[in-house]
């Protein structure tokens, strides 16, 4: 019989509140998503087996519909398998994997501005339940593993995440499933523990490259653990486990190569002045992680010195009063209770070197970039609790704690549905007018977020700047115009900006008010004289 602690009436209760409002939250958030992102339009696109098509796409430098453009991101025919994952190796650096699902997912829901959003909520479900079996693997008392899988699950900048038609929700599912597997396979040597490893290890490559770290800093943990014990048999079981999984993932997605191919000609060039400002900003991302959204001042202070004085008095409780029971810190490096702590210093560090040294782009640093380490603070913070915290009172602290976790997260999506809304009015008021519109690019990152929103019938141009400098189309006598402008594609410039501005009051089109932004866009409303 199983010595492991299990959930008994009142943690489970806690538990199914907490994932019933934490999923609340979710679905309010993502019924609040006012427009399509440049990663959500890239995701449509390859979900829909429409990306190369794209690609080739012929319909520049004319006047088209928008319904044109927007066919797209429509649903396409089903079972795409192999046109989703030839188009993410040759014309992204992604691997297939969610994108495989979310086509499924555009089958049964349909392609609107939720469909992202809603999917993302049942892989934070099944992370946060991972991971409070995970910590009742590790032996923590039932409130402490509730409270790490609800705290994950809870977090602002988590639930955040979950609103972008990404791989960030389903990567850290997989990574807290892959070292669920091998947490058991220490504890049981089991057979099924090891094809556990081999399906997670596979899915995990097949969801985002970068899983390649977790699997890394395993290896590292397990030659370590079976070598020191002389169970060098179980250390070889890993390895074919491991082996398996790379064949599996070779043969599902036998183009990968491809993508580390596009990938290293966008490297960037290594300049040593970089490293203290991305320092700053990876240092910023994990306080980010941790720190309330409410925008009161005197409440992040307080935050911050009461996690200061719980610390304190956490360290001085473990080191001058520890009683029966308690285990030294020591024990985590034991027999398997190491590896979340191992796992969550090893990726962080290579995270670090990652954006520091510039491997990855100056963007890719923010808490939804580091989603595959985040949950093994969690499960680490569980583990430590568990050991310094008096049993007595810390089911009390859990709930109060989740009470102000909880309120804090609400009023974030309850600000991001404010502010959703005003965004929508002007999107409403601007794009939904039915006035034709010209674009300086054709820009995968650029078209979708804008076209989405418009009607169907609505004429469009799109062409690059040089193109529109040489040769601006006819305009049939429109009243008004839009001119939309992006500087990220074809060498465009504000300088052609202007010269293509220029071009148009030539033939009577003068900007009437203020120009506004969606993301890296200039959106230019013009009125006929």
């Amino acid at each position: 019989m199983s010595d492991y602690p299990t959930l008994n009436r009142k943690p489970l209760l806690l538990l199914v509140l907490g994932l019933v409002v934490g999923t609340l939250l979710l679905l309010w958030q993502a019924n609040e998503v006012p427009l399509v992102s440049y990663a959500d339009g890239v995701s449509y696109m390859g979900a829909t087996g429409n990306q190369g098509l794209y690609e080739h796409n012929i319909l520049t430098s004319q006047w088209v519909e928008a319904s044109q453009w927007q066919a797209f991101w429509k649903e396409a025919s089903s079972f795409q398998w192999n046109t989703i994952r030839h188009d993410m190796a040759h014309y992204d650096i992604h691997p297939p994997l969610y994108f495989w699902v979310l086509h499924v997912w555009t089958h049964i829901v349909g392609v609107q501005l939720s469909t992202g959003p809603l999917l993302n909520i049942g892989f934070h479900l099944l992370t946060a339940l991972l991971m409070v079996f995970i910590c009742l693997r590790l032996r923590s008392r039932a409130y402490v593993a509730v409270a790490a899988g609800l705290f994950w699950f809870l977090n602002s900048s988590m639930v955040t995440a979950a609103q972008e038609t990404r791989q960030y929700s389903l990567l850290a599912l997989m990574a807290v499933l892959y070292v669920c597997c091998v947490l058991v396979y220490l504890q049981k040597k089991s057979n099924a523990a090891l094809g556990g490893i081999a399906i997670a290890a596979t899915l995990g490559m097949l969801t985002h490259y970068h899983f390649a770290l977790l699997i890394g800093v395993s290896v590292i943990y397990l030659i370590f653990f079976f070598l020191t014990k002389n169970e060098w048999q179980h250390l070889l079981k890993y390895a074919v486990a491991l082996s398996l999984g790379a064949v599996l993932f070779i043969l599902l997605h036998p183009d990968f190569y491809v993508a580390f191919e596009r990938q290293a000609h966008q490297a960037q060039v290594f300049a040593a002045e970089n490293i203290l400002p991305r320092t700053i900003i990876f240092k910023s991302t994990l306080i980010e992680l941790f720190k309330p959204k409410l925008p009161i001042a005197w409440v992040q202070k307080l935050t911050l010195w009461l996690g200061i004085i719980v610390a304190l008095l956490l360290s001085f409780n473990y080191t001058f009063k520890q009683k029966k029971g308690v285990t030294s810190f020591k024990s985590m490096f034991k027999k398997h209770q190491g590896l979340p702590l191992i796992v969550a210093l090893g990726i962080s560090i290579c995270i670090f070197t990652l954006y520091v040294f510039q491997f990855s782009p100056k963007h890719a640093m923010n808490p939804k970039y580091i989603i595959l380490v985040t949950p093994f603070y969690f499960i680490v913070a569980a583990q430590f609790c568990n050991r310094v915290l008096p049993k007595k009172q810390i089911n009390y602290i859990i709930i109060a704690l989740l009470m102000l976790q909880t309120f804090d997260t609400a009023f974030n999506v309850k600000r991001y549905a404010q502010q959703s809304q005003e965004i929508a009015q002007n999107i409403s008021n601007t794009l939904q007018s039915g006035i034709p519109i010209i674009l300086d690019t054709a820009g995968r990152g650029s078209l979708p977020p804008v076209l989405w929103h418009v009607n169907e019938t609505t004429k469009v141009y799109a062409s690059s700047q040089d193109h529109l400098v040489k040769d601006l189309p006819e305009i049939s006598n429109a009243p008004t115009l839009l001119y939309i402008s992006n500087l990220e594609y074809h060498e465009n410039s504000i300088e052609k900006r202007q010269l293509v501005l220029q071009k148009l009051n030539e033939i009577g089109y003068a900007p009437t008010i203020k120009e506004q932004t969606l993301f890296d866009s200039t959106i230019y409303l013009l009125k006929k004289r």
